[in-house]
């Protein structure tokens, strides 16, 4: 399992300063590098109280979002400011003041980017909105906020140019293009190929005379690398970290159901098959390191990932056809690839991971075609549409995603609304946090009073987990539970 993880690599606007967060321990460092008459050096490494979540630059200065504030990273004094924290999910800072507050975007809804002001005596003001489908951009006019289109429309223009799941960036006349396969990573200059990596490259940059980029493989832990991007001695050379010895790692777009990953341990004496589920919907797998997945697979479980309708990846209308669908497409697709999967190998118990939307659509998959399922495992799990519409922070993936919430159809896809009496007994287990906000526990206790599946509530246990030990500690509770020796 892996002890560390590296994330949120980011390079300023002049190229000469970079920096990447490690999670060791439970503890966040932030790394920071410097670059400058072609030295490079850690210019300085930080030790935070919290574990950021989201990072950037804005201006010379550092931006850090935790689970409950927002700070300032000040350079050179590397003194951390907290600041008002804003109401949305932030995505970037675009533009921050001291005295007059910072201008953020957000996601909340798939299809838009929304950009909001945030000041210190303020409520957050809505300023722009960009359909991502239709790549149109409107600006909200307000007479008590004065800001320059600009700083939206610059942003956006990185955005359009990135939106293709590729990495771009430009540097000294000199452009930089990472391209993604199903398996593989390709770097390129000025569209020479310098190198191909086995994985998936989260961030690179141009740094100095370099390439900076992190990365990870089903396999491999995320890590830093930097090469050097001399166009005049480009090579076209594979980093293959598959280690085909000891793991099988294979693509299929070609099944009947929906585009997965396979991960398993050549080796050991397979003891099941795990299907694992995002969350979202509106996310995917891809050949990027899975902590849970690598566990399990490690442990002797072959495991398959699966990307079913809804997920991002696969042109907009697979993710579209999700949309007032919630509980159909995806639930049809998921119980015929359990189908399939059963008709290979019938010995073998089989069972199933869904987390957060892919807890919900794990139990209705369950409730609806529980035949050839040994077990059920729902983290971050909601059972109750209707509660998540009125009482959850999640209501606007319920409003996309389901039928008005008024509708009969509702009935025919809520698991409280489906379940019988004692029916999940020994077959699901769901694992939350007491306090999730997301997917409040109340509906979980009340689905357990008639379904009789097994709750487990931890306290300190978010919603978006980043942490390795809580991964790895909801991991060994699985595992336990699957040899029959969970207390």
């Amino acid at each position: 399992m892996a002890e560390s993880i590296i994330y949120q690599l980011n390079c300023n606007q002049r190229h000469d300063k970079c920096f990447y967060i490690k999670l060791k321990k439970s503890k966040a460092h932030i790394i920071i590098l410097g670059y400058n008459n072609r030295r490079y050096y850690l210019l300085r490494s930080l030790l935070a109280s919290f574990h950021p979540i989201s990072s950037g630059w804005v201006g010379e200065n550092i931006f850090l979002l935790s689970e409950s504030s927002l700070y300032i990273l000040t350079i050179p004094s590397f003194t951390l400011v907290q600041v008002p924290l804003p109401a949305y999910k932030i995505i970037d800072i675009l533009f921050f003041s001291f005295e007059k507050g910072y201008i953020y975007s957000s996601i909340i809804d798939p299809d838009y980017i929304d950009f909001y002001f945030k000041s210190n005596s303020t409520s957050d003001i809505k300023i722009a909105s960009y359909k991502i489908s239709e790549k149109k951009t409107l600006f909200f006019k307000s007479s008590s906020l004065q800001f320059e289109p600009c700083i939206i429309l610059n942003y956006l223009k990185e955005f359009k140019i990135a939106h293709e799941q590729n990495i771009y960036d430009i540097f000294n006349g000199h452009k930089l293009k990472i391209v993604h396969s199903e398996l593989h990573s390709k770097i390129s200059i000025d569209e020479n190929c310098i190198t191909t990596v086995f994985g998936c490259i989260d961030r690179g940059f141009f740094f100095g005379e370099k390439i900076i980029y992190t990365y990870s493989s089903l396999i491999q832990p995320s890590t830093v690398r930097m090469h050097i991007t001399n166009v005049s001695t480009v090579r076209n050379s594979i980093n293959n970290q598959s280690k085909k010895h000891i793991f099988s790692i294979s693509y299929n777009d070609n099944n009947i159901a929906s585009p997965f990953y396979h991960l398993s341990r050549l080796e050991k004496t397979k003891k099941g098959t795990i299907v694992m589920l995002h969350g979202g919907p509106a996310a995917r797998y891809s050949n990027r390191f899975d902590q849970m997945a690598y566990s399990l697979a490690n442990a002797g479980y072959s495991i398959h990932l699966l990307n079913y309708p809804g997920s991002t990846g696969y042109g907009y209308a697979y993710q579209k056809k999700l949309y007032g669908n919630a509980g159909t497409f995806d639930c049809n697709a998921v119980i015929s690839y359990l189908n399939s999967l059963s008709q290979k190998d019938a010995s073998l118990p089989l069972y199933l991971i869904g987390d957060s939307y892919g807890a919900f659509l794990a139990i209705l998959v369950l409730l609806k075609a529980s035949k050839n399922i040994s077990k059920v495992y729902a983290l971050n799990a909601f059972t109750d549409i209707r509660y998540q519409f009125l009482f959850s922070n999640a209501r606007a993936v319920i409003t996309k995603y389901f039928p008005e919430i008024t509708s009969t159809k509702i009935r025919q896809i809520n698991p409280i609304d489906l379940v019988a009496k004692g029916q999940l007994k020994d077959c699901l287990l769901i694992i939350n946090g007491l306090d999730d906000l997301y997917c409040p526990k109340e509906q979980l206790i009340q689905f357990q009073s008639i379904s009789g599946c097994d709750v487990i509530l931890m306290p300190n246990y978010p919603h978006y987990k980043i942490d390795p030990a809580e991964t790895d500690k909801i991991t060994r509770i699985i595992l336990e539970d699957m040899r029959g020796k969970r207390e």
